[in-house]
């Protein structure tokens, strides 16, 4: 908007995910790999700009893993805080739909914007 927002994706600087499945569907199982990634960042709010939007926390809590994702705001830093526990098992084809989902909601809170704003 003429040079006055400036989106941010905090979590874009962490080690990233390691499962991404874009096929529609599956006749393997698939194999988690059991994995606790705890990630915190830190982006000084720049000069002349302020907060305008904070992503919503996520929670999300499956047979496949959980992820405990925050933003704040705290002495002119954006925050971010993020710990994905991935389950160690073998998941059936069957029930691929349902880890799909489980990991692109996982990637969509990874990519939520912060949202700043020129004063």
């Amino acid at each position: 908007m003429q040079g006055r927002l400036f989106v941010v994706r905090p979590s874009l600087l962490t080690s990233g995910g390691d499962y991404f499945f874009q096929s529609k569907k599956r006749s393997a199982p698939v194999k988690l790999f059991a994995d606790l990634r705890q990630d915190s960042i830190r982006i000084k709010l720049p000069a002349g700009f302020r907060l305008d939007e904070l992503p919503a926390p996520v929670k999300l809590d499956s047979a496949y893993g959980r992820l405990d994702a925050s933003w704040a705001v705290r002495e002119g830093e954006v925050v971010m805080s993020q710990t994905l526990e991935i389950q160690d098992k073998i998941v059936p084809a069957a029930e691929y739909p349902q880890v799909r989902e489980f990991f692109d909601k996982v990637a969509g809170a990874e990519t939520a914007p912060v949202v700043l704003v020129k004063e």
